[in-house]
């Protein structure tokens, strides 16, 4: 298995106004958001104290695992995309307080799905992410040694992929069987004309793991 780092990720700190306490959910969707979270004592300590009354979720059970590691007990998993944490919360959100602490390339849709059902959000960015340059090396490594399989494990990975790739390594690797931790990073592979995209069945990096090597031992028959 052959690693690349697609993206550093650079802490952004809230202005003391933005870490208010009071909120009905909390609701967290990336692991790099709990590590966030964590590493500030500040903005783990108000999120605590703001929970004492209110609800947390987690968009999937990697992340409420990383939440429990750091002494947070998700009140609901949901099922890893923005809809089924939708599904865990009531129809009518009116006047109901979310946080919801994110990186700055999260996607909005949560967001606007939320203020659609009357919640107030606040969307507090702890982290963006850095993309790192092109390393030459990598569409040589495609084109000379061709992946049986691979998996860019956010949508902004596969981005960064496609994106750093020469047309020749790109065209070969949309012909490459891929995996998705979950729905987002399989909708944007789709749209960069990925042809085959299995999910794995969490969003869990092991969970990945297992199913590049069963695509892996497939291409090659054995």
């Amino acid at each position: 298995m052959v690693e690349y780092v697609s993206h550093t990720v650079e802490p952004i700190a809230p202005a003391p106004a933005e870490l208010t306490e009071g909120w009905d959910t909390v609701i967290v969707t990336s692991q790099t958001a709990v590590e966030q979270i964590a590493r500030d004592a500040r903005n783990a300590d108000v999120l605590r104290r703001g929970l004492q009354s209110g609800t947390l979720m987690a968009v999937g059970e990697a992340t409420a695992e990383a939440l429990r590691q750091h002494g947070l007990r998700p009140d609901h998993v949901a099922g890893g995309s923005a809809r089924s944490m939708l599904e865990g919360l009531n129809e009518t959100l009116s006047g109901r307080r979310v946080l919801w602490p994110c990186g700055e390339d999260a996607s909005l849709d949560l967001s606007e799905l939320l203020k659609e059902r009357g919640a107030q959000v606040r969307r507090l960015v702890l982290y963006r992410k850095r993309p790192v340059p092109a390393n030459p090396a990598l569409s040589a490594e495609i084109l000379e040694r061709p992946p049986a399989a691979f998996c860019p494990t956010s949508p902004a990975a596969a981005e960064w992929l496609f994106g750093v790739l020469t047309d020749a390594a790109a065209d070969r690797l949309r012909k490459t069987p891929a995996v998705a931790l979950g729905p987002s990073t399989l909708e944007k592979l789709a749209a960069l004309g990925v042809e085959r995209v299995e999910v794995s069945r969490d969003a869990r990096f092991g969970s990945a793991a297992d199913l590049l090597a069963r695509l892996a031992t497939a291409a090659h028959g054995t």
